[in-house]
């Protein structure tokens, strides 16, 4: 499996597989996995994708919905405060353990 450029902030899976003596490429958008299309090229699946994501979009704005939007990525921001936060902090004294 592969990842290529996101489509409108999403990750892009990419899968080879051969049928028929050819290769073939299913891609899909990792975090909305309905989204995907296939081709025999790579460049072609992605066209298709693009188109796919956008008929998705178009039939949430017709509904009166907003389209989703990818996963926000806070990586380990509010962990590393936390310990920041604990090392400012004076020792515990004797008395209190």
């Amino acid at each position: 499996m592969k990842k290529v450029k996101r489509i409108d902030g999403f990750n892009v899976d990419v899968f080879e597989s051969v049928r028929a003596g050819k290769v073939w490429f299913a891609v899909r958008l990792t975090d909305y996995p309905s989204a995907k299309a296939e081709a025999n090229s790579l460049p072609d699946a992605l066209e298709k994708l693009r188109l796919a994501w956008d008929d998705v979009k178009r039939i949430y704005l017709d509904q009166g919905l907003k389209p989703p939007k990818p996963p926000r990525s806070r990586g380990n921001y509010h962990a590393l405060r936390t310990l920041r936060w604990l090392a400012s902090r004076p020792p515990l004294s004797p008395e209190v353990l």
